[in-house]
């Protein structure tokens, strides 16, 4: 049944709340959530994580979700965009991180040139004292 309400939400843009209290479930909102906060929304963490999926073009998932013997249906309600404040107060660790990361590929692509490219050779003449330590 509830693949059907899922359905019936997809298709004609049903209002989701009114087809599932017409067939006795229990409706629930879960309030706005976002990337960074989608473990305090109040659903399960997978079903959060569809949600974050959904888009204005599909409002809802192309299945049901299934979580500890209950189902969920979602449909995205809005969205909003993202905070230009929120971003300039993030922007400069951000910016490290990548920086970091992009100088960890690069020394990681040197470091394996200079081993495909180098011969060593381990030799133990001419030593001399390093031999007994």
């Amino acid at each position: 049944e509830a693949e059907n309400i899922l359905a019936a939400a997809g298709d004609d843009g049903a209002d989701l709340g009114q087809l599932a209290t017409a067939k006795g479930y229990q409706v629930r909102e879960s309030g706005w959530y976002s990337r960074t906060t989608v473990d305090a929304a109040e659903l399960p963490s997978r079903v959060a994580r569809t949600g974050l999926t959904l888009t204005q073009e599909h409002p809802v998932p192309a299945a049901v979700e299934p979580e500890n013997g209950s189902f969920y249906v979602i449909k995205l309600q809005q969205r909003r965009p993202a905070s230009e404040e929120l971003f300039a107060r993030w922007a400069e660790p951000i910016r490290n991180n990548l920086l970091m990361a992009k100088q960890e590929t690069m020394f990681d692509t040197w470091l394996q040139h200079q081993f495909q490219t180098s011969e060593i050779r381990v030799t133990t003449e001419d030593l001399g004292d390093l031999q007994s330590r």
